[in-house]
């Protein structure tokens, strides 16, 4: 009984604690305790319930400030995993003031009630809760990205490299793909539920040479593990302005090697396979450069307007001209000087044919073919939507709309 008495004495303090405020054990709890104490004529309840109700609101309190702690905390440099964001978070709680944690004022400041909230729980008890419901959080978390039986994951930044990258790995692996189709990579910005979905990730491929330097980030935030390809990187190109290194599918072959390589670094004993499906996918690459270079052939010289600045590899590849792009840089609007430069060059007879792309807006290119009379086509440097959903079908695509908009027989622009 004595026992008893001192662990009452000791959640009593706890009770009023969190039951005031926004820190409270959250409405039901308190409304069970008011019950208990009217059934029981006014007596207090036993402890074992208060000690329940107590775990529980510790418990909603760390659920709530997690959520919300993730939700912060995965934007710019603070992007982490949830298991990270709880470790910052559980400092910050049990350390000696009840300022905010160690990250900085910025995040601080987005989320100042949830920290006070928090805060203003008793430590010990606090902590049990935390560790108990962090547990909880991250294995369902886990539970609902882990990979399936057997399977090992990898994924690449966008589309085309998954492709490529699930060819030479072949069944025994998923491969994910990290910016959603539509979307530029150029503008894209990780978000939480991209940290989940690559949890347990063994392999990252990036196109590299500052096209997607934010996936070595989000590759160490998902999986300590993970190896980071840098594909570009190990193209022996050099660093060239131009990261659109795969619209060449001879360059594309050399990244599938790479490719290989990597996996076989996870993999030591599948490395024959992942060769021998490289060697595969890299004649086959082969085949596509050949029938684009004869589909391309009468057109050699041929001088025409992007919408952004991707297709130097590509030109150079079919000896084709990009009189220049509607965005001076990705996700930079033309000036009106830029774009009134642009239209006297195809008045002038520069270039008959522009071609917008999926992931931009068309205004830009609409205004600019009324003023000059031009052809409007569609090229799609990403793909992953159907029928260019694959690497292949997303550069035979490209060649026949470079084609058919140079003869002036192309559909409309959709």
């Amino acid at each position: 009984m004595v026992a008893v008495r001192v662990v009452e004495r000791a959640i009593d303090p706890v009770v009023d604690v969190v039951s005031v405020g926004d820190g409270g054990v959250t409405a039901p709890g308190l409304m069970a305790l008011g019950a208990v104490e009217r059934g029981t004529g006014g007596r207090k309840p036993a402890v074992h319930l208060k000690a329940v109700l107590v775990v529980v609101g510790a418990v909603w309190r760390v659920e709530m400030a997690v959520v919300e702690i993730i939700g912060v905390v995965a934007v710019g440099d603070f992007l982490m995993s949830a298991a990270r964001a709880v470790h910052v978070w559980m400092i910050s709680v049990v350390g000696a003031s009840h300022h905010c944690p160690p990250c900085g004022n910025r995040l601080a400041a987005r989320k100042p009630r949830q920290w006070r909230a928090v805060a203003g729980l008793n430590g010990s008890v606090f902590v049990c809760g935390a560790l108990f419901c962090g547990a909880l959080l991250l294995t369902a978390g886990c539970s609902r990205t882990s990979r399936p039986s057997g399977r090992r994951v990898a994924a690449a930044t966008i589309a085309p490299l998954s492709d490529l990258l699930a060819r030479v790995a072949g069944p025994a692996w998923e491969v994910r793909t990290i910016v959603p189709p539509g979307t530029s990579a150029h503008m894209f910005e990780p978000a939480p539920r991209d940290v989940r979905r690559l949890a347990g990730v063994r392999l990252v491929v990036t196109v590299g040479s500052g096209y997607d330097d934010w996936a070595g980030q989000l590759a160490r935030a998902a999986s300590a593990g993970a190896i980071l390809l840098d594909a570009g990187g190990s193209l022996d190109i050099g660093l060239e302005a131009d990261p659109h290194w795969w619209l060449s599918p001879a360059l594309a072959a050399r990244g599938v090697g790479a490719m290989a390589e990597a996996l076989s670094r996870v993999d030591p004993a599948g490395a024959g396979g992942y060769r021998a499906r490289a060697a595969d996918t890299v004649a086959e690459l082969d085949r596509l450069d050949r029938e684009l270079e004869a589909s391309l052939a009468p057109f050699r010289g041929k001088a025409f307007l992007a919408a952004h600045p991707a297709w130097p590899h590509f030109v150079a590849r079919y000896g084709l001209r990009m009189a220049g792009s509607i965005e001076p840089a990705p996700g930079r609007e033309p000036s009106p000087r830029q774009l009134r430069a642009l239209i006297d060059e195809a008045r002038a007879g520069g270039f008959d044919v522009l071609f917008t792309e999926p992931q931009f807006a068309e205004s830009a290119a609409r205004a600019i073919a009324s003023d000059a009379g031009l052809r409007i086509g569609l090229l799609d440097p990403i793909g992953g939507v159907p029928g260019r959903a694959t690497y292949f079908e997303m550069m035979r695509f490209n060649g026949a709309a470079l084609t058919t908009t140079f003869r002036g027989v192309g559909p409309p622009l959709p």
